[in-house]
Protein backbone atom coordinates (compact mmCIF):
# COMPACT_ATOMS: atom_id res chain seq x y z
CA UNK A 1 0.00 0.00 0.00
CA UNK A 2 1.25 3.52 -1.03
CA UNK A 3 0.53 7.19 -1.11
CA UNK A 4 1.26 9.86 -3.15
CA UNK A 5 2.26 13.05 -0.96
CA UNK A 6 2.64 15.30 -4.26
CA UNK A 7 5.73 17.24 -5.33
CA UNK A 8 8.37 18.88 -2.62
CA UNK A 9 11.24 21.06 -2.77
CA UNK A 10 11.35 19.06 -6.80
CA UNK A 11 10.87 15.56 -5.97
CA UNK A 12 8.28 13.49 -5.45
CA UNK A 13 7.26 12.10 -2.11
CA UNK A 14 5.48 8.45 -1.76
CA UNK A 15 5.41 6.77 1.44
CA UNK A 16 4.39 3.16 1.64
CA UNK A 17 4.01 0.07 4.74
CA UNK A 18 5.05 -3.26 3.48
CA UNK A 19 6.24 -6.26 4.87
CA UNK A 20 6.22 -4.88 8.54
CA UNK A 21 8.14 -1.83 6.67
CA UNK A 22 7.51 1.81 6.61
CA UNK A 23 9.29 3.36 3.49
CA UNK A 24 9.80 6.57 2.01
CA UNK A 25 10.81 7.30 -1.38
CA UNK A 26 11.56 10.82 -3.02
CA UNK A 27 12.70 10.80 -6.68
CA UNK A 28 12.85 13.60 -9.19
CA UNK A 29 10.98 13.08 -12.41
CA UNK A 30 14.36 12.81 -14.62
CA UNK A 31 15.51 10.05 -12.27
CA UNK A 32 18.64 11.57 -11.62
CA UNK A 33 18.19 11.42 -7.82
CA UNK A 34 16.91 9.52 -5.22
CA UNK A 35 16.50 9.14 -1.50
CA UNK A 36 14.93 6.35 0.03
CA UNK A 37 14.35 5.66 3.66
CA UNK A 38 13.03 2.58 5.28
CA UNK A 39 11.84 2.39 8.91
CA UNK A 40 11.38 -1.40 9.90
CA UNK A 41 8.20 -0.87 12.28
CA UNK A 42 9.09 -3.85 14.42
CA UNK A 43 11.40 -2.58 17.33
CA UNK A 44 14.64 -4.79 17.72
CA UNK A 45 17.78 -5.19 20.82
CA UNK A 46 19.90 -3.38 17.87
CA UNK A 47 22.63 -0.70 17.84
CA UNK A 48 25.16 0.18 14.88
CA UNK A 49 25.83 2.51 12.54
CA UNK A 50 27.06 1.81 8.69
CA UNK A 51 27.56 2.46 5.56
CA UNK A 52 27.41 0.31 2.74
CA UNK A 53 28.12 0.61 -1.32
CA UNK A 54 25.29 -1.05 -3.27
CA UNK A 55 26.45 -0.74 -6.76
CA UNK A 56 23.11 -3.38 -7.43
CA UNK A 57 20.63 -0.85 -6.51
CA UNK A 58 22.92 2.18 -7.34
CA UNK A 59 23.26 3.41 -4.25
CA UNK A 60 24.86 4.60 -1.04
CA UNK A 61 23.17 2.94 1.85
CA UNK A 62 23.71 4.34 5.24
CA UNK A 63 22.07 2.26 8.30
CA UNK A 64 21.60 3.37 11.85
CA UNK A 65 19.88 1.61 14.39
CA UNK A 66 19.15 2.37 18.60
CA UNK A 67 16.04 -0.21 18.91
CA UNK A 68 15.02 0.02 15.06
CA UNK A 69 16.72 -0.02 12.17
CA UNK A 70 16.85 3.22 10.06
CA UNK A 71 17.87 2.65 6.24
CA UNK A 72 18.86 5.95 4.42
CA UNK A 73 19.67 5.42 0.32
CA UNK A 74 21.09 8.29 -2.07
CA UNK A 75 20.73 7.56 -5.54
CA UNK A 76 22.32 10.03 -8.67
CA UNK A 77 24.23 9.20 -11.37
CA UNK A 78 27.41 10.45 -9.53
CA UNK A 79 26.87 7.75 -6.82
CA UNK A 80 26.02 5.34 -9.60
CA UNK A 81 29.76 6.00 -10.88
CA UNK A 82 30.98 5.92 -7.32
CA UNK A 83 29.22 2.94 -6.53
CA UNK A 84 30.56 0.72 -9.54
CA UNK A 85 33.83 2.35 -9.05
CA UNK A 86 34.37 1.06 -5.97
CA UNK A 87 32.40 -1.98 -5.72
CA UNK A 88 32.13 -3.40 -9.47
CA UNK A 89 31.62 -7.23 -8.45
CA UNK A 90 29.42 -6.53 -5.89
CA UNK A 91 27.54 -10.11 -5.71
CA UNK A 92 31.27 -11.14 -4.55
CA UNK A 93 32.85 -8.77 -2.94
CA UNK A 94 32.03 -5.82 -0.11
CA UNK A 95 31.87 -2.27 0.38
CA UNK A 96 31.27 -1.42 3.93
CA UNK A 97 31.85 0.05 7.69
CA UNK A 98 30.13 -0.36 10.53
CA UNK A 99 30.41 0.57 14.17
CA UNK A 100 28.72 -1.46 16.70
CA UNK A 101 28.82 -1.68 20.75
CA UNK A 102 30.30 -4.71 22.81
CA UNK A 103 25.94 -6.15 23.57
CA UNK A 104 27.02 -7.13 27.36
CA UNK A 105 30.84 -7.06 27.06
CA UNK A 106 33.48 -4.81 27.95
CA UNK A 107 35.10 -3.88 25.27
CA UNK A 108 32.81 -1.06 24.14
CA UNK A 109 32.61 0.18 20.56
CA UNK A 110 33.78 -2.23 17.64
CA UNK A 111 34.75 -0.67 14.40
CA UNK A 112 34.67 -2.97 11.22
CA UNK A 113 35.20 -2.76 7.46
CA UNK A 114 35.44 -4.55 4.43
CA UNK A 115 37.30 -2.88 1.20
CA UNK A 116 36.35 -4.72 -1.63
CA UNK A 117 36.66 -8.17 0.25
CA UNK A 118 34.71 -11.20 -0.11
CA UNK A 119 31.54 -11.49 0.83
CA UNK A 120 31.00 -13.65 4.01
CA UNK A 121 34.18 -14.84 3.80
CA UNK A 122 37.46 -14.25 5.64
CA UNK A 123 41.20 -15.42 4.49
CA UNK A 124 44.55 -14.91 6.46
CA UNK A 125 46.17 -13.11 4.23
CA UNK A 126 44.13 -10.76 3.36
CA UNK A 127 45.75 -7.20 5.00
CA UNK A 128 43.60 -5.80 7.94
CA UNK A 129 42.99 -2.20 6.18
CA UNK A 130 41.38 -4.07 3.31
CA UNK A 131 39.45 -6.36 6.19
CA UNK A 132 39.46 -5.42 9.93
CA UNK A 133 38.35 -4.25 12.93
CA UNK A 134 39.26 -2.54 16.05
CA UNK A 135 37.39 -2.43 19.63
CA UNK A 136 37.59 1.54 20.09
CA UNK A 137 38.17 1.90 23.87
CA UNK A 138 41.10 -0.43 23.85
CA UNK A 139 42.76 1.08 20.69
CA UNK A 140 42.41 4.55 22.94
CA UNK A 141 43.04 3.39 26.68
CA UNK A 142 44.34 0.17 26.01
CA UNK A 143 42.79 -3.37 26.35
CA UNK A 144 41.54 -4.56 29.62
CA UNK A 145 43.53 -6.31 32.67
CA UNK A 146 40.84 -8.14 35.33
CA UNK A 147 42.05 -8.78 39.15
CA UNK A 148 39.71 -10.67 41.74
CA UNK A 149 39.76 -11.11 45.10
CA UNK A 150 37.75 -13.47 46.17
CA UNK A 151 36.26 -13.67 49.86
CA UNK A 152 36.07 -15.64 53.10
CA UNK A 153 33.74 -19.41 52.19
CA UNK A 154 30.74 -19.30 54.25
CA UNK A 155 28.52 -22.33 54.70
CA UNK A 156 25.01 -22.32 53.61
CA UNK A 157 21.74 -23.75 53.55
CA UNK A 158 19.75 -24.69 50.43
CA UNK A 159 15.74 -25.47 51.61
CA UNK A 160 14.05 -27.56 49.81
CA UNK A 161 10.60 -28.82 49.18
CA UNK A 162 12.35 -32.73 50.75
CA UNK A 163 14.69 -31.09 52.86
CA UNK A 164 17.80 -29.15 53.58
CA UNK A 165 21.32 -29.19 51.52
CA UNK A 166 23.92 -27.87 52.73
CA UNK A 167 26.59 -25.93 50.58
CA UNK A 168 28.94 -22.82 50.88
CA UNK A 169 28.90 -19.53 49.18
CA UNK A 170 31.75 -17.43 47.88
CA UNK A 171 31.69 -13.89 47.38
CA UNK A 172 34.57 -12.55 44.43
CA UNK A 173 34.51 -9.01 43.30
CA UNK A 174 36.58 -8.28 40.02
CA UNK A 175 37.88 -5.33 38.65
CA UNK A 176 38.83 -4.51 35.37
CA UNK A 177 41.62 -1.91 35.14
CA UNK A 178 42.91 0.13 31.39
CA UNK A 179 46.57 1.33 31.04
CA UNK A 180 45.06 4.63 29.91
CA UNK A 181 42.47 5.37 31.49
CA UNK A 182 42.96 8.29 34.04
CA UNK A 183 39.80 7.77 36.72
CA UNK A 184 40.36 4.09 38.22
CA UNK A 185 39.01 1.43 37.34
CA UNK A 186 36.83 0.70 34.28
CA UNK A 187 34.38 -1.94 35.30
CA UNK A 188 33.67 -3.38 38.99
CA UNK A 189 31.60 -6.36 39.23
CA UNK A 190 30.56 -8.76 42.00
CA UNK A 191 29.24 -12.28 42.00
CA UNK A 192 28.23 -14.87 44.28
CA UNK A 193 29.40 -18.36 43.93
CA UNK A 194 27.02 -21.70 45.50
CA UNK A 195 28.25 -24.88 45.61
CA UNK A 196 26.81 -28.07 46.97
CA UNK A 197 29.05 -30.65 46.73
CA UNK A 198 26.03 -33.69 46.76
CA UNK A 199 24.16 -31.91 44.36
CA UNK A 200 20.24 -30.74 44.23
CA UNK A 201 18.11 -33.73 42.38
CA UNK A 202 15.86 -32.95 39.48
CA UNK A 203 14.78 -34.29 36.10
CA UNK A 204 17.11 -34.71 32.92
CA UNK A 205 15.94 -32.78 29.67
CA UNK A 206 15.20 -36.38 28.38
CA UNK A 207 16.62 -34.62 24.99
CA UNK A 208 18.75 -37.91 24.56
CA UNK A 209 20.06 -41.16 25.88
CA UNK A 210 22.27 -39.67 28.46
CA UNK A 211 20.02 -37.56 30.16
CA UNK A 212 16.65 -39.21 30.58
CA UNK A 213 17.11 -39.95 34.32
CA UNK A 214 18.27 -37.93 37.09
CA UNK A 215 19.89 -34.83 37.24
CA UNK A 216 21.65 -32.45 39.59
CA UNK A 217 22.44 -29.15 39.37
CA UNK A 218 25.54 -28.78 42.01
CA UNK A 219 26.78 -24.94 41.69
CA UNK A 220 25.64 -21.49 40.38
CA UNK A 221 27.20 -18.18 40.27
CA UNK A 222 25.04 -15.19 40.15
CA UNK A 223 25.26 -11.09 40.47
CA UNK A 224 22.87 -11.27 43.77
CA UNK A 225 23.74 -8.41 45.92
CA UNK A 226 23.61 -10.76 49.13
CA UNK A 227 24.28 -14.50 50.27
CA UNK A 228 20.95 -14.95 50.79
CA UNK A 229 19.30 -13.62 47.66
CA UNK A 230 21.99 -16.06 45.65
CA UNK A 231 21.01 -19.37 47.39
CA UNK A 232 17.31 -18.07 46.65
CA UNK A 233 18.40 -18.43 42.94
CA UNK A 234 20.13 -21.36 43.48
CA UNK A 235 16.44 -22.94 44.96
CA UNK A 236 14.83 -20.80 42.18
CA UNK A 237 17.05 -22.59 39.38
CA UNK A 238 16.73 -25.79 40.86
CA UNK A 239 12.34 -25.52 40.94
CA UNK A 240 12.23 -24.33 37.49
CA UNK A 241 14.13 -27.46 36.19
CA UNK A 242 12.08 -29.87 38.15
CA UNK A 243 8.48 -27.87 37.15
CA UNK A 244 9.86 -28.23 33.72
CA UNK A 245 10.91 -31.20 32.93
CA UNK A 246 9.39 -33.24 35.40
CA UNK A 247 5.76 -31.58 36.09
CA UNK A 248 4.42 -29.98 39.65
CA UNK A 249 5.34 -32.00 42.76
CA UNK A 250 8.36 -33.95 41.25
CA UNK A 251 10.85 -35.18 44.56
CA UNK A 252 13.79 -36.82 43.74
CA UNK A 253 14.01 -40.69 44.45
CA UNK A 254 14.52 -41.74 47.91
CA UNK A 255 18.21 -43.30 47.08
CA UNK A 256 19.26 -39.29 46.70
CA UNK A 257 17.85 -38.08 50.06
CA UNK A 258 18.40 -34.76 51.69
CA UNK A 259 21.08 -34.44 53.64
CA UNK A 260 19.58 -33.25 56.61
CA UNK A 261 15.71 -33.48 56.73
CA UNK A 262 13.79 -30.63 57.13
Amino acid sequence: MSKSFGTWFGFDVFVARDRGSLRLRASREDGTTALRVELPLRVRPDAHLGVKVDPCEGEVLVTAGLGATLYVGVESRGVRRLAAWLCPDHKAHAVEAYVTPDDGGLDGLHAHWNVWTPVHEWDSRTPKWRNGGVFLWSAVFGDTTCATVTGDVVSVEIPMPEGVYRGTATVETRTWTRPRWPFGAWHTGRSITVDCPGGVPHPGKGENSWDCDEDATFASSTRARTVGEAVGQFVGHVLERRQRYGGAGWRPAPKTPAVAAS
